[in-house]
């Protein structure tokens, strides 16, 4: 540990060192004690007794708990329910081919990018099986149609980098840039945001399949390459949004808010207001 708090923590600068490292002690402590214990606890986010409002769950620890002890304890669950009987999936065939074929300039694969390789994997999703996405590696073997390449893991490999790439470069409706992206300025600009647009019953299908992209990459600890915007993790882990968070996504709005605000503050000052 530093003899010293980092320059970086201003908010720590006026505690006493031997302070905080007590309580890195009792917070490493609490953990220790707490997370072999996770499995008792409520998960789900259920009503309280009184059927009013939601009861105080696991949620609720989240930044107290060190992120070791809340790592090891999730392991533990995936590797509980993992599928080892089978080297691999089903086998699907994807064409790669008539992605090109079917694009317009510059837009979608297909309708709503359903001759995109995501889209081809979404629409057979619903011939596998729960225990299919339970499997430690490949969860399908891929056949490429008018390529010769067999897989034995490359394929698959190849076949999840590809959908992250659709989802990324317009061939897919289910990511949009960032507004700072779009307006150049402020954070996350090479980052992306769900699309509020795409709420069709074809879209809720994708972003469920992608939905199950993120388990499969959490279970077998192979990570997607999609640049989605900080915001967005904290939405899928439940967390509230924030003015900061809105900075991060679109400068402009922000700065407006911020202006709006001071502006409302001055009127309620009425005559009192500073010069």
């Amino acid at each position: 540990l530093p003899s010293q708090v980092p320059m970086e923590y201003n908010h720590l600068q006026e505690i006493p060192i031997i302070a905080l490292r007590n309580r890195l002690l009792l917070l490493h402590h609490i953990s220790e004690l707490f997370c072999p214990c996770i499995p008792m606890f409520d998960l789900e986010g259920h009503l309280d007794e009184t059927g009013q409002g939601p009861s105080v769950g696991f949620d609720a620890l989240r930044g107290i708990l060190i992120s070791q002890g809340k790592e090891v304890a999730f392991r533990k669950v995936v590797q509980a329910t993992m599928v080892r009987d089978r080297q691999h999936g089903p086998v699907v065939e994807l064409n790669r081919i008539q992605v090109k074929r079917s694009r317009s300039k510059g837009g979608l694969a297909g309708p709503d990018g359903t001759k995109s390789v995501f889209g081809q994997m979404c629409a057979k999703m619903s011939s596998f099986s729960p225990d299919s996405l339970l499997l430690p590696h490949r969860v399908w073997k891929v056949k490429f149609v008018g390529e010769s390449v067999d897989d034995c893991g490359g394929g698959y490999s190849e076949s999840i980098a590809e959908m992250c790439e659709e989802l990324q470069n317009g061939l897919t409706p289910l990511l949009i840039v960032t507004p700072n992206g779009r307006d150049e300025s402020g954070a996350n600009r090479d980052c992306f945001l769900l699309n509020p647009a795409a709420k069709s019953s074809l879209h809720m299908n994708m972003f469920r399949f992608l939905g199950v992209m993120l388990g499969i990459a959490i279970r077998t600890g192979s990570p997607l390459s999609l640049n989605l915007a900080e915001p967005v993790w904290k939405q899928l882990a439940g967390m509230n949004l924030t003015i900061a968070d809105l900075s991060e996504a679109r400068k402009s709005l922000c700065y407006l808010y911020n202006n709006i605000s001071i502006r409302q503050w001055f009127s309620a000052c009425g005559p009192w207001a500073p010069e």
